[in-house]
């Protein structure tokens, strides 16, 4: 079982791209394929380094997969 995250704004999800740098896509298959974090907190301080100004609930959600 993973998580992956959602940005509510964009109605996107984190994936990593070819450099290991975080990007996004509108596919949720392809979130999870690619871009599912093994634990919550690994979830939720990855899309807070993200953009520090990010609140959990209100700039994106962190969906268990």
């Amino acid at each position: 079982m993973g998580y992956i995250v959602k940005l509510l704004d964009s109605n996107t999800y984190f994936i990593s791209d070819d450099n290991g740098d975080v990007g996004t896509t509108e596919s949720k298959e392809q979130a999870i394929k690619i871009g599912q974090f093994g634990d919550f907190e690994e979830a939720d301080l990855s899309a807070q380094y993200f953009s520090k100004d990010m609140a959990r609930g209100i700039d994106y959600e962190i969906i268990e997969v």
